[in-house]
């Protein structure tokens, strides 16, 4: 497979926790490969469905010793799981989110960069295609088209997830405008989607190890009213442990864009996650994860 490249953007801010308190009607996410969900709170009984990397899910009760949630999907359109099943799954097999943390962190996608992205300012694409002459770009900046959930759609809610649009390369712009039309281009048709993030904390980070992963939702077919799930892929696009002795720390994972709509399975991709799995170590020994998740689509309805 070539190397992966960039093109996207995304922003939120959350903080690394010591305990981790779980709720009814909060979200959790799925952190490995697949998890078994069952009908008991049982480890014996046999599993009904596997929930697959990358999916959330919605916490609608936990037993006594807080050993098992109960759960339906935790995303608006169920293609995974249909929204009135529900079932047990391990505490163990999920990540929740912590009560506190130590850490910030802000995670984005730029779909066009000029400069080094660490530095550079963020641009809404809406102010990059229709208000270029307002804003500077002679400095280091970047295009993002990520947003956070402003209905009760819990795909995009934060502080587990955020969405970014794009759009499906050579089948949307059409426009008398040229100028118009080729910032369009230039922005979504020019093969690259940098999903980056960047920490900072008060105490110093002596290690981190990231997991990064591609989901694919495969629909048969994909489209506006997509009803057939076919099945999930998943890739990981990085496994590493790096060194940091530092208070903040910045990291990138450049994409190849025609990667996203590639797929081993009968059918197409309906949309995808990138899911960031950071387990951070401090100078004081002490260790913390966090699970981030940014949704990608394209809209299917033209």
């Amino acid at each position: 497979m070539k190397p992966l490249i960039p093109y996207l953007s995304i922003l939120f801010t959350v903080v690394i926790t010591e305990s981790s308190a779980i709720e009814k009607g909060q979200l959790v996410i799925v952190d490995r490969d697949s998890v078994a969900l069952r009908l008991d709170p049982n480890a014996s009984a046999t599993p009904s469905k596997y929930a697959m990397i990358g999916l959330q899910l919605r916490v609608l009760d936990i037993t006594h010793d807080g050993l098992w949630y109960k759960v339906k999907i935790g995303e608006q359109k169920g293609y995974q799981l249909r929204h009135e099943e529900e079932y047990w799954v391990r505490d163990s097999d999920v990540f929740k989110e912590p009560s506190s943390s130590r850490v910030n962190m802000t995670l984005d996608v730029s779909i066009l960069q000029q400069g080094d992205l660490a530095k550079a300012n963020r641009i809404s694409h809406h102010d990059y295609i229709h208000k270029q002459t307002q804003i500077n770009l002679a400095d280091p900046y970047y295009v993002a088209c990520t947003y956070k959930s402003i209905s009760p759609d819990p795909t995009c809610s934060p502080p587990l997830s955020i969405c970014a649009q794009i759009f499906k390369p050579k089948e949307y712009f059409r426009y008398d405008n040229l100028e118009l039309a080729s910032r369009y281009e230039g922005l979504f048709e020019n093969g690259m989607i940098t999903p980056f993030y960047s920490v900072t904390s008060k105490h110093r980070i002596t290690m981190l190890s990231e997991r990064i992963v591609l989901v694919k939702v495969i629909m048969r077919p994909p489209g506006c009213y997509a009803e057939r799930y076919s099945g999930t892929e998943f890739y990981t696009l990085r496994t590493r442990t790096v060194m940091v002795n530092e208070k903040d720390y910045f990291s990138t994972i450049p994409v190849e864009t025609a990667h996203l709509f590639e797929s081993r399975l009968r059918g197409g991709v309906q949309n995808v996650y990138f899911l960031f799995v950071l387990h951070f170590t401090f100078d004081d020994d002490t260790q913390e994860t966090l699970v981030r998740r940014i949704v990608v689509w394209w809209p299917m309805c033209l």
